[in-house]
């Protein structure tokens, strides 16, 4: 009887048959493992490293961010990052050194812009239904070619106006002649003579609102946050008449800047010389060429009388200026301050060259007739990281 024979090939064969479905998974394994240490590679090479993959302006500087770059517009520019344009080239403006406040010559202050609120609404008044139309100015500061930087307080919740031969203030919401806040608003740039219906507006070009962003934590009970961004539907071409404004350095102390007690110069065509948020941005129908003016940055407690609150709880959010011009008026009586939301400007050294630089916005004051008038404005330094976010385009 013949033995049955096994083969030893046969056992390593079955073996490999069984052991095959394992190796396949095992090798599948290593593969995914290396497979997601390269992706993790990568990722973390190009995520922490966006900036070597980020082409920014040449006149630009870029950080690092997780999984992008931020590029940064260099001192003495202005821009999103990815296009930069020097700011402030307007720094050869002469103002009389003995004058608080002069006519401007044209094109002197370029990055100055006037901002107009025109606004339709439905009054009723028991049955009867009424048309009304509000109007207003405010000045606004260029900081880029999409951008304007103004006050909150310049976006307006009321207005007045006379309505069956009485004052009513009326609240500003959205209607059938209003589907958005934008469209209540109209920018114009390279203006010389305030706008204003009825006159020759020259050769200042009218710029469509894109958006309006108001600081989210604005009190209009206190002013505190006084400061908001009006993106433009255009990129605008910068010329003799259109320029921007440079922004205070980012490394600035923002507990003690602007210096007090220097100089600091303005332009503007008066929407505040009435006083007051009162008087905040009334419309005239008629024309009033620019003027420059100089005040002093006063230390804070010079503003107490016009304060809303204690100059204290707003945490250096605000500072205060004004002027007396004591060969005219012995002391007692002070220089107007501009336009609601428009620049106060001190002269910098940047990077080498004297430049006007947006130290303030004028957010509240009490008109012209009371000693030392003395006038708040926004501290912008202290809101470089706010406006940087919301002027990218």
């Amino acid at each position: 009887m013949e033995e049955n024979k096994v083969n030893p090939s046969d056992f390593s064969k079955s073996d490999a048959i069984k052991k095959s479905p394992k190796l396949f998974i095992i090798l599948i394994s290593i593969f995914l493992i290396i497979s997601s240490i390269i992706l993790i590679i990568v990722l973390v090479i190009f995520g922490a490293f966006q900036c070597s993959v980020t082409s920014c302006d040449k006149n630009a500087y870029c950080i690092n961010g997780v999984f992008h770059a931020d590029c940064q517009c260099n001192i003495g520019y202005s821009g999103n990052g990815f296009e930069c344009d020097e700011c402030s080239t307007f720094q050869n403006n002469v103002i009389n050194s003995y004058l608080t406040s002069q006519t401007a010559e044209p094109n002197s202050w370029p990055a100055t812009v006037d901002i107009l609120f025109n606004y339709v609404t439905s009054y009723k008044i028991d049955s009867e239904e009424y048309l009304v139309m509000g109007t207003g100015n405010c000045g606004g500061t260029l900081i880029n070619r999409k951008t304007v930087l103004t006050t909150a307080s310049c976006i307006k919740k009321t207005f007045t106006a006379i309505v069956k031969n009485q004052t009513r203030t009326i609240p500003v919401e959205l209607n059938s002649y209003h589907a958005n806040i934008e469209s209540m608003y109209s920018v114009f740039v390279g203006v010389y003579n305030q706008i204003s219906y009825m006159i020759n507006i020259g050769q200042a070009k009218h710029v469509h609102v894109e958006k309006i962003i108001k600081h989210e934590q604005y009190d209009e009970n206190t002013d505190d946050n006084d400061i908001a961004i009006i993106r433009l539907k255009e990129r605008l071409e910068l010329n003799e008449m259109v320029q921007l404004s440079c922004l205070p350095n980012k490394n600035e102390n923002i507990d003690s800047y602007p210096n007090r007690h220097q100089l600091a110069w303005g332009a503007g065509w008066g929407s505040s010389f009435s006083g007051g948020k009162g008087g905040s941005g009334q419309s005239y129908f008629g024309s009033r060429p620019l003027k420059s003016y100089r005040l002093d940055i006063y230390n804070n407690s010079m503003c107490l009388p016009v304060a809303k609150q204690s100059l204290d709880q707003l945490n250096n959010d605000v500072f205060c200026a004004g002027e007396v011009n004591v060969s005219l008026t012995g002391g007692k009586r002070g220089n107007c301050h501009g336009d609601y939301g428009s620049s106060l400007y001190v002269r910098e050294n940047v990077t080498g060259v004297e430049k006007f630089v947006t130290a303030g916005l004028l957010s509240y004051n009490e008109g012209c007739n009371i000693p030392y008038s003395p006038g708040l404005y926004t501290n912008v330094v202290r809101y470089l990281d706010w406006i940087r976010m919301n002027s990218k385009y």
